[in-house]
C-alpha cells in the first residue's frame, strides 16, 4: 500500500511539472487535423495472410528427428524421379517449416515479398539452411507466391560437452524478397458506383466529421453507416475512375475526436492527459508552508591541563512560516486547459487530495491567458470547429460562444470583439451573434479584460462561409457574358432592322420612279411640246399660254402624286381634265 502511494504522489509531481512547463496546450486546439488517409482505409485496400510448409535443407546436423521430415524428404525425392527406401534417409541436416507471409494489396506478378519460416519438429536451429521452392496459399486454396532462398536467423545455439550458449532465437529466420508473386488479387470496389471507407478506430463524431467533409467538396455523396464506416457514392465525374477519386479524397484534412484520457506510466511516473479531461466542481483552500532548516557550527574547548579535544558541534535549527490562506473556484466544466491557466497556481485534484504548484513570480506576472471559442451554432445545431471553420452558402446566422480560464473571474469576464481589420467593440457575455455573413473568409478576433487592467492576448476564429450560385466568380462572369451578349444581339438586330428599312425605303424609291415613268407617256410629253411650238409658230401667244398653263399643272400635279400612296378622286378627276384637255 505504502508502495502505491508513492508511485501515485510521484505521477501527481509528473503531471504538475508538466502543466507547469507549458507542454499541455492552452486554449488551442486538443485534436490537430489529419489526412484522411491516415485515419483509416478505403474498402478492398488490405493485405492478404499465405501460408505453406516446406522443407529446409543444408543444416549442420540441427535439423529434425521425427517421421514428418523423413516423409516429406521421400516425397520430394520421389518427385525429382528417384526410388529409394526411405529408411535410409537421413534428416539431421532437414528440417520441416512453415512459411508465412502477407501479399500487399496491388501487389503485381513477378514482384518479390518478405516471408517468416519457422520450424514445425524438433530443430534445434535453422542456421545456415536454404529453403527449397515452396508454394504459399490464402484461405481460398489458390497459390499466389512461391518461396524459395536462404534463411536468415537472428540468433545461433551451440552446445558442447553439456554446456550450450545461445542468443536469441534461431528456429525462426526471415528470407528478404524470398517469395516471387505468382496471381495477382483483384480489387472490385467502386465497380457499382459506390465505396466505403473504414476507420481505424471506429467513432461516430470522426464518422461524422469525415462525412461532412467530403459532402463540402464533393456534393451530399457521403453517409454515416456506423461508428466505423462511411458509405460513398462516386460523384459523376469519377465514374469509371474510383482510383482518382481515392486520390482525391485521401488527402481531405479531419480533425479526429477522441474520449478524454490520462495514459499513467506506473514504472516511470509519467502522466499523460488530454485537453479533453475534464474535472469535477471543488472548492479549493490553500496556504503556503515554508519550512528552514538551519546548522548552527559552535567550538567546543576542553578544559586547561585536561585530556580533552577540540570539537565543531552542530547544532540544527528548524523554522516554520505559514501564510494565510485563500480559496478559489474551479467549475465543473473546468478543462486541464483551464487548469494550466489558473493565474496564480496548478492544481492537481483527487477524490481524497488536493495538490498545490506555485507559479514563479514571473511566470505569474507573464501570465495573460488567451479566450477560447467553445462551440459554434448555426440555427441552433453544432458545427464542427477547426483551424478553419468551414460553412455552407446557407449557413449565414452563426452563434459563437467563447471564454477565458480566469476562474477569479467567472460569470464577470468582458471582452471585446471584431471582425477583420475593424475597430475593437465591447460585451459582457461570451457570446457573439452573427447575422448575414458575406461569402469568403471571416477573422474573429476576442480580447478578455485582465484582473489587473488591461486587456489580454487575441483568441481569434476563422469562419470560411461557402458563396452561394450568384456571388460565385464564375457565376458573375458567366452573367456578365450573357449581359454582353444580350447587348450584342440587340445592336446586331438593330442594324439588321435599319438595314432592312433603308433597303425597303431604296425599293419604293424605285417604285415611284417606275410609277412617275409610267405616267409620264413619252409620246405624250412630245405630242404636248409640238403642240405648244405649233401655237408659238402661228404667233397664237395666248392659247400657247393656256395650253402652257394645262401642261405645267398636269405635271406638277403628276409629281405630287407621285409622293403620296392615296389620292383623292377629285385630284384625280382635274388630273384627268387637264390630260383630255391636252390631248
Amino acid at each position: 500500500m505504502k508502495q502505491l502511494k508513492k508511485i501515485f504522489i510521484a505521477m501527481l509531481i509528473s503531471l504538475s511539472a508538466l502543466l507547469a512547463a507549458g507542454i499541455l496546450p492552452a486554449g488551442g486546439q486538443v485534436h490537430p487535423e489529419v489526412r484522411l488517409k491516415d485515419l483509416g482505409r478505403f474498402e478492398g485496400v488490405r493485405p492478404n495472410q499465405l501460408v505453406g510448409m516446406g522443407l529446409v535443407t543444408g543444416l549442420q546436423g540441427t535439423g529434425d528427428k521425427g517421421e514428418l521430415v523423413a516423409a516429406m524428404m521421400g516425397n520430394m525425392v520421389e518427385n525429382f524421379g528417384i526410388s529409394m527406401n526411405r529408411k535410409d534417409l537421413k534428416s539431421k541436416n532437414s528440417a520441416v517449416v512453415t512459411i508465412t507471409c502477407e501479399l500487399p494489396p496491388f501487389a503485381r506478378s513477378g514482384e518479390t515479398i518478405d516471408v517468416t519460416i519457422s520450424t514445425v519438429g524438433d530443430a534445434k536451429s535453422l542456421e545456415g539452411g536454404v529453403l527449397l521452392q515452396t508454394p504459399l496459399k490464402a484461405a481460398n486454396g489458390s497459390v499466389y507466391a512461391v518461396a524459395q532462398g536462404p534463411v536468415s536467423i537472428g540468433g545461433f545455439s551451440a552446445s558442447a560437452a553439456g554446456s550450450s550458449l545461445s542468443k536469441n532465437v534461431s528456429t525462426t529466420g526471415r528470407i528478404p524478397n524470398g517469395a516471387i508473386v505468382e496471381r495477382e488479387t483483384s480489387w472490385g470496389a467502386g465497380t457499382d458506383g459506390r465505396i466505403r471507407f473504414f476507420l481505424k478506430r471506429p467513432d461516430f463524431t470522426t464518422a461524422d466529421r469525415v462525412a461532412a467533409i467530403i459532402n463540402r467538396n464533393y456534393g451530399s455523396v457521403a453517409t454515416v453507416t456506423d461508428a466505423g464506416c462511411v458509405d460513398i457514392a462516386i460523384p459523376h465525374a469519377f465514374r469509371g475512375n474510383p482510383s482518382g477519386f481515392i486520390a482525391s479524397s485521401e488527402l481531405l484534412r479531419v480533425r479526429p475526436d477522441s474520449v478524454a484520457r490520462v495514459v499513467i506510466n506506473e514504472r516511470t511516473g509519467t502522466v499523460t492527459v488530454g485537453g479533453d479531461v475534464r474535472i469535477s466542481e471543488v472548492a479549493v483552500a490553500h496556504g503556503n508552508l515554508t519550512v528552514s532548516v538551519g546548522i548552527d557550527r559552535t567550538v567546543s574547548q576542553p578544559e586547561p591541563l585536561s585530556l580533552g579535544e577540540t570539537k565543531v558541534i552542530e547544532t540544527a535549527t528548524i523554522t516554520a512560516d505559514e501564510e494565510r490562506g485563500s480559496m478559489a473556484l474551479l467549475n465543473a466544466t473546468t478543462t486541464v486547459d483551464d487548469v494550466v491557466a489558473t493565474p496564480d497556481a496548478v492544481w492537481l485534484l483527487s477524490q481524497r487530495t488536493i495538490y498545490r504548484l506555485p507559479r514563479e513570480p514571473q511566470q505569474e506576472a507573464m501570465h495573460r491567458p488567451a479566450p477560447r471559442f467553445t462551440s459554434c451554432r448555426v440555427d441552433g445545431r453544432p458545427v464542427t470547429m477547426g483551424e478553419v471553420t468551414f460553412l455552407n452558402a446557407d449557413q449565414r446566422d452563426v452563434e459563437l460562444h467563447f471564454r477565458v480560464a480566469l476562474p477569479e473571474r467567472f460569470g464577470q469576464e468582458q471582452y471585446r470583439v471584431r471582425m477583420g481589420s475593424g475597430r475593437f467593440s465591447q460585451i459582457g457575455a461570451g457570446r457573439l451573434d452573427l447575422f448575414n455573413l458575406g461569402p469568403g473568409r471571416q477573422r474573429i478576433e476576442v480580447e478578455a479584460g485582465m484582473p489587473g487592467g488591461g486587456w489580454g492576448p487575441v483568441g481569434s476564429l476563422v469562419l470560411d462561409v461557402a458563396p452561394r450560385l450568384h456571388e460565385r466568380l464564375w457565376a458573375r462572369l458567366l452573367a456578365g457574358l450573357i449581359v454582353v451578349l444580350l447587348v450584342a444581339a440587340f445592336l446586331r438586330w438593330r442594324e439588321f432592322r435599319l438595314r432592312e428599312r433603308l433597303a425597303t425605303q431604296r425599293d419604293l424609291d424605285r417604285l415611284q420612279m417606275q410609277a412617275l415613268t409610267s405616267q409620264l407617256e413619252p409620246h405624250f410629253v412630245f405630242n404636248a411640246l409640238n403642240g405648244i411650238q405649233s401655237y408659238l409658230a402661228r404667233n397664237d401667244r395666248d392659247a400657247g399660254m393656256r395650253y402652257l398653263a394645262r401642261f405645267s399643272r398636269l405635271m406638277r400635279g403628276l409629281l405630287e402624286t407621285g409622293q403620296s400612296r392615296v389620292i383623292p378622286l377629285a385630284h384625280e378627276v382635274e388630273l384627268l381634265e387637264h390630260y383630255c384637255t391636252l390631248e
